[in-house]
């Protein structure tokens, strides 16, 4: 194992050349030296105050009864050239030592093989006013032992389990009623929880000091109950007659375990309990800790420790509080509660808890090693986890909350210029959609050769990818929300999947003088071999729906359009030169037969046709053949995210993510070696 620990020292030696540097718990073995002045600088281990050192556990004194069995102030390396070290030259110092399975400690207490190693830098005859440094630390295993690791349990593993540790299948902790016989209650609750969904929320009213007059005034429990009268709050509520009053109050407020809530533990070690505590109410008389529960083979409690105090910061702020200990002799399980406690009695109060934790440090055992020189130093190693998401939307800009990145208007070639823009107004989805508008243009330019067949929002027309990382030979469905706000003309989806253009679902015409319509558009294709990744979308208008409903369509052509009806005609024969309008609706005579206008007929193709604009909104596109919920990375809860920039990147979808990202935390603390370095990436994988 490598590991890189930043390090510098500099002092001032004493008149007689002694450098003493402060003794610090690493992990180190081989350092590199710079010496701006005359003098040795020697590398060696030091023990670490508290009997916890891999190298020797003992202070090393020269004819102490305590023997160093791992000779750790035996090995050493001594830099010198020509009787003193190089000047302003860094020079590599390198030990090698071994850790004995059991050693004596001071006290004659007997120590497993520890955790920690501690390095000391000595300098012998330094002048005064000169200064060392120290950089590049590295301890590893030596090469060529053949030795085998043992694999332990390592420091910082929750010694609760899920269960215990928080509230997400049940709630394992019930009011303590020894203080507080009544009045309190203690549930699992979704209100705000500090990890995952749940957390436990204890309540506490004081019930009134003369209850039984209460409830024999109002004759009957049921009659109270049916006033409202409950419990805890008789008092605002008495039946006539009956003066209510409340009790004392109460000042502290702690949990004891259900069955399921222990934790078996080792007598005599070191413990680190925490537990988290929110509160509303801000209050410079209420106070939090976190409290051990100590209990013997038959669970008797046996002890009950409380870490120091701090006032709670209110605002439901969740706040951690720890406590450091040695298990008792006599201890065989241990349960961690929270502490609440005011200056004074107070008649209600309400406090949220959640993860319980109790951390046992243990040890780490090494394969035996031998003597060699140091390895050349290598940066520290750490392990990246990535994370595949639940779900992933593949669309940067589904919900335009920021900008319209992504998307360009396009029209024929002699239509007017056409404008995207973000719409915030009340006819929005979600707050903010994207808004193409067009003026009216000659209908003319829609039955032109040479035209390109649609207008509306298209991608791939700046250069930023509107949809990214599209994989090839995979079936997508690419899904937006849209609406007509002015004009009539219906809204279309296309992709193109690497071959060819793809052609979705069709919204309904507008029908003029009506409040616009969301609907949901869907189009599934599958990419080609060679799909590049980013995909083409399409949102707009066909020309071929534009002159269907504003050229000329005589009557009797197009049911859609024309309807034989016997109303009598109020705009005479038909003509193809006459705008005729489905709103009264138009009547005309054609072949010796009454017609009524259905949709818009009209105008000739040298006539403008009306304002075009239409709303996009919700963009999802995720592999499948079906369009699923939608979502991205702005939806409520954490288990969504942005993958860069929010609001301008792909959105990921982690079911149960704060849940499970506690899980994988005590899985890799109990799998990764002490002092390894890990980082959860979430981001789908490359």
């Amino acid at each position: 194992m490598t590991t890189f620990t930043p390090l510098a020292m500099a002092g001032n030696s004493t008149s007689n050349g002694a450098f003493n540097p402060t003794r610090l718990q690493l992990l180190l073995l081989s350092v590199s030296g710079n010496s701006t002045s005359s003098g040795a600088v020697t590398l060696t281990t030091s023990s670490v105050a508290g009997a916890f050192d891999d190298f020797g556990v003992t202070p090393w004194i020269p004819g102490s009864e305590y023997t160093d069995p791992a000779l750790s102030h035996v090995v050493n390396s001594t830099v010198r050239a020509g009787g003193s070290d190089p000047v302003n030259q860094w020079v590599r110092l390198s030990i090698t030592a071994s850790a004995p399975a059991r050693y004596p400690a001071q006290g004659g207490k007997l120590y497993s093989r520890a955790a920690y190693a501690g390095v000391r830098v000595s300098s012998d005859a330094m002048p005064a006013g000169s200064t060392q440094q120290v950089a590049y630390a590295q301890i590893e295993k030596t090469p060529g032992t053949g030795g085998v690791d043992i694999n332990r349990d390592r420091p910082g593993i929750n010694l609760l389990d899920i269960e215990q540790a928080s509230y997400e299948g049940r709630c394992l902790y019930t009011p303590d009623l020894t203080a507080i016989p009544t009045g309190a209650s203690y549930t699992r609750s979704s209100e705000s929880a500090s990890c995952g969904l749940y957390s436990g929320k204890y309540t506490y009213n004081t019930p009134p000091a003369n209850t039984y007059q209460t409830v024999q005034g109002w004759k009957t429990y049921q009659t109270a109950r049916a006033q409202r009268a409950t419990y805890a709050n008789l008092q605002f509520d008495a039946p006539p007659g009956v003066a209510v009053g409340l009790g004392p109050g109460q000042s502290t407020f702690t949990l004891l375990p259900r069955a399921g809530a222990y934790a078996r533990v080792t007598a005599g070690t070191f413990v680190v309990a925490e537990v988290s505590i929110s509160i509303a109410a801000f209050s410079a008389s209420q106070t939090g800790a976190v409290r051990l529960l100590e209990y013997d083979a038959s669970y008797n409690l046996l002890k009950s420790t409380d870490g120091p105090y701090a006032t709670l910061t209110g605002g439901n702020t969740w706040q951690r509080f720890q406590l450091q200990t040695t298990i008792g002799a006599s201890t065989v399980w241990a349960v961690v509660v929270p502490a609440v406690k005011t200056s004074a009695p107070v008649n209600a109060i309400t406090f949220r808890v959640d993860e319980h934790r109790l951390f046992s440090p243990s040890t780490v055992s090494q394969a035996a090693v031998g003597t060699s020189p140091a390895r050349p130093w290598q940066p520290p190693r750490q392990l990246l986890i990535r994370l595949s998401p639940t779900r992933i939307n593949y669309c940067t800009n589904p919900s335009f909350t920021n900008n319209t990145n992504g998307l360009s208007a396009v029209v024929p070639v002699g239509a007017a210029t056409p404008q995207i823009s973000v719409y915030t107004g009340s006819n929005s989805l979600d707050g903010a959609s994207a808004l193409f508008s067009l003026a009216p243009s000659l209908l003319s330019v829609y039955t032109s050769a040479g035209t390109p067949g649609w207008q509306g929002l298209a991608s791939g027309e700046s250069g930023v990818p509107f949809v990214s990382g599209l994989k090839p030979t995979t079936t997508y469905t690419l899904s937006a929300y849209t609406a007509v706000t002015a004009g009539t003309v219906p809204i279309t989806l296309w992709v193109y999947d690497g071959r060819a253009w793809i052609r979705g679902t069709t919204s309904a015409p507008r029908a003029a003088g009506t409040a616009p319509v969301w609907t949901r558009l869907a189009v599934t294709f599958t990419t080609s071999g060679d799909f590049p990744g980013p995909a083409l979308v399409r949102i707009g208008q066909s020309t071929r729906d534009i002159v269907y409903y504003y050229g000329p369509i005589a009557p009797g052509s197009d049911q859609a359009v024309w309807q034989q009806t016997k109303s009598p005609a109020n705009q005479g024969a038909w003509s193809p030169t006459t705008i005729y309008s489905n709103i009264t609706p138009d009547v005309v005579t054609y072949n010796g037969a009454n017609w009524a206008a259905i949709l818009p007929s009209g105008p000739r193709t040298n006539a403008s046709t009306p304002q075009h604009n239409f709303l996009v909104d919700r963009v999802l596109v995720e592999p499948g053949s079906t369009p699923g919920a939608y979502f991205d990375g702005n939806m409520p809860s954490l288990d969504f995210t942005w993958e860069g920039t929010p609001g301008n990147s792909r959105s990921l979808y982690y079911r149960g993510r704060s849940v499970n990202q506690y899980r994988l935390d005590q899985s890799i603390q109990r799998a990764l070696p002490l002092g390894a370095q890990y980082q959860i990436i979430y981001a789908p994988p490359s």
